[in-house]
């Protein structure tokens, strides 16, 4: 869901998660891939590109997508805020438990994890 939000909501949750998340956790973020999207532009037809990246159907007005994430993007938000071991996965692989169960979209998703560190200096 954090295609949904603006840049610095999205940014102030990954930051929030961080806080909370006990030491060594870790978070998976999953969002659709601006590259996927990108590679959909046609220029006698770019609808199904700026469908893909707003997600502006009429019925789905309320799930319009705010922003939009490259696995490097993604990776440097998790980054610069805190976290580490920061890499994109394959679906369905990772670190995060049960990620076989709660992965979905294949085709155009990006699959990012970030650890909150064991321990952190001061």
């Amino acid at each position: 869901m954090l295609e949904h939000l603006f840049s610095w909501d999205a940014e102030s949750l990954v930051r929030e998660i961080f806080r909370i998340l006990q030491s060594g956790g870790v978070l998976r973020i999953v969002v659709p891939s601006l590259h996927y999207c990108v590679k959909l532009y046609d220029p006698e037809d770019p609808s199904a590109m700026l469908q893909g990246i707003f997600e502006c159907s009429r019925s789905g007005a309320k799930n319009r997508h705010q922003w939009m994430y490259t696995e490097r993007s993604l990776c440097d938000l998790l980054s610069r805020n805190g976290y580490v071991h920061v890499r994109a996965w394959e679906y369905k692989e990772g670190r995060c438990e049960d990620v076989a169960l709660i992965d979905n979209r294949p085709e155009n998703s990006i699959y990012i994890e970030g650890e909150k560190p064991a321990t952190l200096v001061v």
